[in-house]
């Protein structure tokens, strides 16, 4: 899936992002003074940047993973500009400035410094005390989910923007397939009931939807057509994507400026949401093809019941999506929030203490990003590896560490572990191990190393962290009943007895054990 590997790209780049903005302020504290946010911004914008572009990357290898898989190629859309006006916007609401209170007509930046100076002072409240406990976590928490909304939205908008473009050639014969967009006709609109309620980001919605179209619309040959027209979806991903944004995604596909996503706020996102932009060859199914239409027909079903005559249509779909999503969870959902292994949930990273681990903190003083969860339980229990097809169990040979796997090297874990015991087993090692390890790695990447004994089997998980980055290695069993591992010489498994004692020899105690 295309989109499962967007999303776990996403969810490293975020961990990133919200690593660089926790230590950042507790480097420097929250902002109290018009100097001191001015400072504060300028370390932020190059996070913000270099974020940007790695959404950016990702959205990129998402789209061309889904051309791909049609026989085309598309060219990317160059990435959007990002000032520092914006991170400064940023950072205020994130201390407290109301931008509807106190609106500030074009860029603070254009400003002349006694302008800023004053505007600043008189909106936003700074803290007496810019290392207060509760004031860091709040701002923090505030600015990061900002920063990744603001960092995300590079590749969002890189997606829209190559549909915009629309520029297609064949994967093998590079011959330019797409449609000039400035030959497609106008888009049928039709209104609906007026809607006062607002988005979360406080923005005014748009009243418009289109017609709904049918099944022959969206689902033909590209090749009957005179030629190959991109548009972009809304797909939701998250556990517990709002009614807001299952309502944009109940819109369908954007083909060009004039639909509705891309009027008011359709095109916008609000902070901590899990929505992804998708590449669409009008025509054809896309990743997210089966949850619109569920939801186009909920939206419908909203439309036209006897409590949608007063004109509030969304609040009736916003009550029976909340009502079936807390029955049905998985009722819209792709399976991009999962482990990416058939039948098995994604375990919460929560420590022995049951709390939510967001960063990892044990290997020093500054906290350190999450390496991907779901790239380690495929890869232990199939051996699945990045840009493997998605695990399918009737054709995909096992050849990780499950005790059913193929391979003829490495560890084994017990016969009576299943894939849900392994993928939790992974979790618990991350988030709370007994022994870790680190050591320098070819250039400025570095090792990481996690070991927790759990039921008996003393599981080991490894990764590096490069750039910022915690790239996902691996994570088997090194000892406890059951375990098993390959002899090459003996060409056939033996017991791991031996095995836990060599690969736990110089690591160290988890440091926050020793509460």
């Amino acid at each position: 899936m295309s989109v499962e590997q967007h999303k776990s790209d996403n969810e490293e780049a975020k961990a990133v992002l919200a690593a660089s903005v926790a230590a950042l302020i507790n480097e420097h504290g929250v902002p109290n003074s018009f100097d001191a946010m001015w400072s504060f911004v300028q370390n932020l914008l190059p996070e913000i940047l270099s974020a940007r572009q790695t959404f950016y990357d990702s959205a990129v290898r998402a789209m061309g993973r889904s051309m791909v898989s049609k026989g085309l190629e598309v060219s990317p859309a160059p990435i959007r500009p990002y000032e520092a006006n914006a991170a400064w916007k940023l950072l205020a609401r994130a201390l407290g400035w109301n931008k509807r209170q106190n609106p500030i007509d074009g860029p603070i930046t254009e400003l002349d410094e006694a302008t800023q100076r004053q505007l600043t002072e008189k909106v936003i409240p700074f803290p007496e005390d810019p290392f207060d406990e509760e004031v860091v976590e709040q701002v923090t928490r505030r600015i990061t989910a900002a920063a990744i909304t603001h960092a995300q939205q590079a590749g969002r908008d890189a997606i829209v923007d190559t549909a915009e473009k629309n520029v297609v050639r064949t994967a093998g014969s590079k011959s330019v397939v797409s449609k000039a967009k400035d030959e497609l006709p106008e888009p049928a609109l039709a209104p609906e009931p007026a809607l006062a309620e607002e988005t979360q980001d406080s923005e005014a919605v748009d009243t418009w939807h289109p017609e709904t179209p049918s099944d022959d619309e969206y689902i033909a040959d590209y090749e009957d057509s005179d030629g190959v027209i991109l548009g972009w979806a809304r797909v939701l991903t998250g556990e517990e994507s709002c009614s807001f944004c299952a309502m944009l995604a109940s819109r369908g596909p954007v083909y060009d400026k004039q639909t509705v996503l891309t009027k008011g706020n359709g095109a916008r996102y609000h902070d901590n949401c899990d929505c992804i932009a998708v590449l669409v060859v009008k025509g054809q199914h896309w990743e997210g093809h089966n949850q619109f239409r569920a939801l186009q027909k909920l939206w419908n079903e909203s439309y036209e019941t006897p409590d949608s005559d007063s004109g509030d249509a969304r609040a009736v779909f916003s009550e029976q999506y909340k009502q079936i999503i807390e029955s049905e969870p998985e009722k819209f959902a792709l399976d991009v929030h999962e482990s990416g292994v058939p039948g098995v949930k994604l375990p919460e990273l929560v420590d022995n203490d049951g709390n939510k681990i967001t960063s990892l903190g044990y290997f020093g003083d500054e906290p350190e990003p999450i390496p991907s969860l779901r790239t380690l339980i495929k890869h232990s229990t199939w051996g699945w590896n990045r840009n493997d097809p998605p695990i399918d169990p009737t054709s995909t040979e096992r050849r990780g560490h499950h005790h059913q796997s193929m391979r003829r090297k490495g560890s084994f874990y017990p016969e009576t572990w299943d894939d849900q015991q392994i993928a939790d087993a992974i979790a618990s090692t991350v988030a709370d191990p007994d022994l870790v390890g680190k050591k320098q790695s070819a250039g400025n990447a570095e090792q990481r190393i996690a070991v927790k004994t759990i039921g008996g089997v003393t599981v080991k998980v490894k990764w590096t962290l490069k750039d910022g980055r915690a790239i996902s290695t691996t994570a088997y069993p090194i000892g406890g009943p059951g375990v098993e591992r390959w002899h090459r010489k003996q060409s056939a498994r033996i017991s791991a007895e031996e095995l836990q004692r060599h690969e736990t020899a110089g690591l160290i105690t988890n440091p926050r054990r020793k509460r």
